[in-house]
């Protein structure tokens, strides 16, 4: 009889412990930072032409909102703080909750690495900061949201192709890598 009470007592707490912590991380988005929101401490987190997890014409948008126990680490696996963390930087995202309904959709963000970034051949602007250039002037110049489909340095600048929400309309921007002007080609 203490046998078999303390087998079920066992099972009891197993069972216990593994409907206490449910939560599944996943992998979720690759991509760039877009918006990064102070006040909710909130991500804009889009998918770009090389991350792309699907073939449809739309790229995975999601903002994130990290839980109190989320990890911000950078390309070397290093902990940062969410302070560290720039719009124009490609990272790599986790989550435990599903995605929100919407589009851009929600989440609550467990973990973020930010990706190695890309310098500019001959001169040293780096990825993020052209992108940060394009993302400036597309808000001041458009209004229907911004996804940043590519970034290539080239030799004296660095190309950005960019669209909106919809996909309607592309945009060609060159940002010259040494004085961080910005033109539409």
């Amino acid at each position: 009889m203490k046998k078999a009470f303390t087998l079920f007592l066992a099972i009891l707490l197993m069972s216990g412990c593994a409907t206490s912590n449910n939560e599944v991380e996943r992998q979720t988005i690759t991509g760039y930072v877009i918006e990064k929101d102070t006040e909710k401490k909130g991500l804009l987190v889009i998918e770009n032409d090389e991350t792309k997890t699907n073939d449809s014409t739309n790229y995975e948008a999601e903002w994130y909102f990290p839980k109190e126990e989320a990890v911000f680490q950078d390309s070397k696996g290093n902990n940062i703080s969410f302070d560290k963390i720039e719009v124009g930087q490609m990272v790599s995202t986790w989550s435990t909750t599903p995605s929100a309904q919407s589009y851009p959709s929600s989440a609550e963000l467990s973990k973020l690495v930010i990706n190695d970034e890309s310098k500019n051949p001959i001169n040293q602007m780096d990825e993020k900061k052209a992108i940060q250039h394009a993302i400036n002037y597309l808000k001041s110049n458009y209004d229907n949201g911004i996804i940043i489909k590519s970034a290539n340095g080239q030799k004296d600048y660095w190309q950005i192709k960019a669209t909106d929400y919809d996909n309607e309309e592309e945009t060609i921007l060159q940002i010259n890598a040494q004085t961080g002007e910005v033109k539409e080609v």
